[in-house]
């Protein structure tokens, strides 16, 4: 397949997705989720959904969009009650589209991730420098590790991020993307580490052709949310029930699976880093505008 016809795959791929829409249930909660976090991992995450369900007693709507925008939009919309999103989605949210953080997921004992920047495993490229003129994938242009964080890490080194690579390619998810580069596809990509680190043992042999040639400093990790007009009563059970899911059987043995510690409170703070970043690609982008 070429790198054409690789793109053409992707994004109509992730089209259907859009027209997945919640079936009307007044009483029912409705969860959105992404492809950029969840593709090739649907099943532990339906799995997770239905265990909230059962828990908090109530019908799951689960409501699946192609992008993080369109997520942001259905919180605003009040159209979707939780969801599953990133921290820059989030930040964004929080100020825009009435989001509240819920509760935050540890793994390896850390509130925290980072964004891997990967090659194939006979690249010479040992830095992000070394791929200028190359082409480049990211997930989603809401992503914080995929393509926020490259874009800051670009103009901190002095380039124009949207001249450096031949082209920025978006493939929809994260593991997409580690597909690209497995591939050769594309040159490199900034990906997830959580979904890096997991594909590495659910899947080692599409990670195995990959090496990891930059690793950012930690930021805090992906949160839940909901919508902040939630009824208290609900936001209040849907709290307890994830921060003492893994002191459930049932729930425990989900969060194996997903190699996830559990969840925790977090704090707002925790994403001040992205919010300082955002600032400075945003400016640096509106720089270039004029």
């Amino acid at each position: 397949m070429s790198r054409l016809a690789f793109l053409a795959f992707f994004l109509s791929a992730a089209l259907p997705l859009a027209l997945v829409a919640a079936s009307p249930a007044e009483q029912s909660l409705r969860v959105a989720i992404t492809p950029v976090l969840v593709e090739r991992n649907v099943e532990l995450n339906e799995r997770l959904i239905g265990y909230i369900g059962g828990k908090m007693k109530m019908p799951i709507t689960i409501v699946q969009r192609k992008s993080y925008q369109e997520i942001n939009d259905l919180i605003r919309q009040k159209k979707v009650d939780v969801a599953f999103v990133c921290s820059l989605p989030y930040i964004l949210g929080k100020s825009r589209s009435g989001m509240e953080l819920l509760a935050v997921p540890v793994t390896k004992g850390k509130l925290l991730y980072y964004s891997y920047a990967i090659v194939a495993r006979d690249s010479l490229a040992k830095s992000i420098e070394d791929l200028r003129g190359k082409l480049y994938a990211y997930p989603d242009p809401l992503s914080h590790s995929g393509y926020l964080y490259p874009r800051y890490r670009l103009i901190r080194a002095g380039f124009s991020p949207d001249d450096f690579f031949q082209k920025w390619i978006q493939t929809h998810s994260h593991t997409a993307s580690i597909e690209a580069v497995s591939d050769g596809f594309v040159d490199g990509a900034s990906v997830d580490s959580y979904i890096y680190d997991l594909m590495s043992i659910m899947r080692p042999a599409l990670t195995e052709k990959t090496k990891i040639i930059e690793r950012s400093p930690p930021f805090g990790f992906p949160p839940v949310v909901v919508r902040s007009d939630l009824p208290a009563e609900m936001k209040r059970k849907l709290k307890v029930l994830f921060l003492t899911l893994h002191e459930d059987a049932g729930g425990n043995a989900i969060l194996r699976d997903m190699h996830l510690d559990g969840f925790m409170n977090g704090d707002d703070s925790l994403f001040d880093p992205v919010r300082k970043m955002y600032r400075t690609v945003s400016g640096h982008d509106a720089a270039g505008r004029r």
